[in-house]
């Protein structure tokens, strides 16, 4: 039995004003957006393992503290077989969750939001998945397999018009569905060397939105590492992400505007590489620089931001 317990308080208390100083709302009204919110979960499960057969199967109780939203249930359970003593190894499943909305994870994926954003949970309503992996030798291990889910609640980020002049962001919630194709391989030679690639398709079926506001249909990364007498390690993450469709309610140098007073366009895709030398003395001292956008790339990450062109780092590490 899975129990937990997630509770998150938001307060915001500056007022609520246009770019311009003007005041929007009322006091009421900016108090509104204090709430306190939480997500508790009880989830049973039972496990089999029978030869090279391995079955779980359970159910996810999720129930929220907000009176409009109430408890969820969703079905767990997967299996998977091993053949060939892990050469191939079939598996599929189906799963679901509520997860917790909150200030600080909407920043993280997103540092330009406005300050009070409003805070939906997600429901997970399904991920259904299935494929193959396994090892084809104490090195080389693979994976590739399918996966659809259907969310409830997806937060989008969308240039504001009302409380800046498009350099914030604000959330727009609304359902989205996705088909996922992916494949893995990797590649582990112990402490010397390991690398690793991954590729993954999407493609959306829509709610209310015209598009799937800064959702990639294809992501490409790789990563490797080298271990070199055990004094330097190198290592490399290079990925690529492809065009996404952005929405701004603000105006968009050659893109006209639509009824709503919006503008919709395709940001370009971008390929992006970080680069991390680490020089070790001893176990306990070692220096290191790396670099992130090695290559000088100019791209948007999120409309109307350019991304840093070149970014140098260096430090040192001391472990007691």
């Amino acid at each position: 039995m899975d129990v937990g317990i997630n509770y998150n308080a938001f307060r915001y208390y500056g007022p609520d004003l246009s770019y311009d100083g003007r005041i929007l709302a009322d006091e009421d009204s900016v108090m509104e957006r204090n709430f306190d919110n939480s997500v508790i979960r009880l989830v049973p499960t039972a496990q089999t393992i029978w030869k090279d057969l391995r079955a779980t199967v359970g159910m996810g109780l999720y129930i929220e503290g907000r009176a409009d939203n109430p408890g969820h249930f969703y079905p767990l359970a997967e299996l998977s077989y091993s053949i060939a003593d892990g050469l191939v190894v079939p598996y599929a499943g189906i799963r679901g969750s509520t997860e917790p909305t909150t200030y600080l994870g909407l920043y993280q994926q997103n540092p330009f939001i406005n300050n009070f954003p409003d805070l939906k949970n997600r429901n997970n309503k399904i991920d259904a998945y299935g494929g193959i992996g396994g090892s084809i030798s104490r090195v080389v291990s693979y994976s590739a397999g399918v996966n659809y889910f259907s969310w409830g609640n997806f937060a989008y980020f969308i240039n504001d018009s009302i409380h800046s002049v498009g350099n914030q962001f604000i959330v727009v919630y609304d359902n989205l569905k996705a088909l996922n194709i992916h494949g893995e391989l990797a590649i582990y030679n112990g402490e010397k060397w390991k690398a690793n690639a991954r590729g993954d398709y999407y493609k959306y079926t829509l709610g209310e939105q015209e598009h799937p506001w800064h959702q990639p249909g294809l992501k490409i990364t790789a990563s490797g590492q080298y271990n070199l007498k055990n004094k330097f390690i190198i290592g490399t993450d290079i990925f690529y992400t492809g065009k996404r469709w952005a929405k701004s309610n603000v105006a968009v140098e050659g893109v006209e505007v639509l009824a709503d007073s919006s503008y919709h366009y395709q940001l370009k895709g971008f390929l992006d590489a970080n680069f991390k030398v680490e020089y070790r003395y001893n176990k306990r001292l070692s220096a290191w620089v790396q670099f992130n956008n090695a290559l000088a790339m100019k791209y948007q990450r999120w409309s109307l931001y350019n991304n840093q062109r070149f970014l140098a780092l260096m430090g040192l590490t001391y472990a007691f």
